[in-house]
């Protein structure tokens, strides 16, 4: 009886911060499909690009700043838009940063365990950036077809501009100025040696669908893409030659 009480308490005092962690959640399964369906959202600049996702890689410490202040309890609901913003525009570290905020609110001892969670979080973000920095990978534009209904590109990973390490055949949706939402339908990715982007070029099809033309020496492959596909963000091919 004294436990059901407790926990009765327990709900009446907490019912606001329990239903923005059910929203929170739901939140995450509409991203989630989104992102397997539709895509995800980048800025255009690639400049702004880099300053928010340095930015998201530091929400840990952002993060306890908000555990550390009077009223945390407060920014619960804006805490939880932000859930779904950072999976729409891939921050994981900023969307788990979210998440322990939100569960860590609730008391002055759950807040100090919540910091020590995101500091954690922050040593290991601050490896990833380390890990980022060593591999010194960027995106440079391939190749782009402009066709009545889509707005293909070609897009590679590379260290020195001139090889690269995968390419991504993908679709820019422009949302607003400066932000457009990117669609992936195939990704090759070189097991044992990079490519170089000169090979690659997009050919036109039918309407839905495009090739994929690799050239190698006097010999060339093509790969037909059909863009009806879902995005196919984590999806890789490994040397198709």
């Amino acid at each position: 009886m004294k436990s059901r009480t407790s926990l009765s308490q327990f709900l009446h005092l907490n019912e606001r911060n329990l239903f923005w962690l059910f929203v929170a959640s739901c939140l995450v399964f509409i991203a989630n499909w989104f992102l397997a369906t539709h895509g995800f959202f980048e800025f255009e600049s690639d400049k702004l690009r880099l300053l928010f996702l340095a930015v998201s890689m530091c929400s840990p410490v952002i993060g306890i700043l908000v555990l550390l202040s009077q009223d945390c309890r407060n920014s619960v609901p804006l805490v939880a838009a932000f859930v779904f913003l950072s999976m729409l525009l891939m921050w994981p570290v900023a969307t788990i940063t979210c998440f322990v905020v939100m569960l860590a609110c609730w008391t002055r001892k759950s807040c100090f365990v919540g910091i020590g969670l995101l500091v954690l979080l922050q040593i290991f973000a601050g490896f990833l950036i380390v890990i980022e920095k060593k591999n010194a990978l960027s995106t440079v534009e391939v190749a782009r077809l402009s066709t009545a209904k889509h707005e293909i590109v070609l897009r590679g990973e590379t260290k020195d501009g001139t090889f690269c390490d995968s390419v991504a055949v993908q679709e820019d949706y422009p949302v607003a100025k400066g932000i457009r939402l990117v669609k992936t339908f195939f990704r090759l990715k070189g097991k044992e040696f990079d490519y170089r982007k000169q090979i690659f070029s997009l050919s036109p099809l039918e309407s839905n669908r495009v090739a994929l033309v690799v050239q190698h020496g006097p010999r060339s492959q093509c790969v037909v893409i059909d863009l009806a596909i879902k995005n196919r963000l984590t999806e890789f091919v490994e040397d198709i030659y």
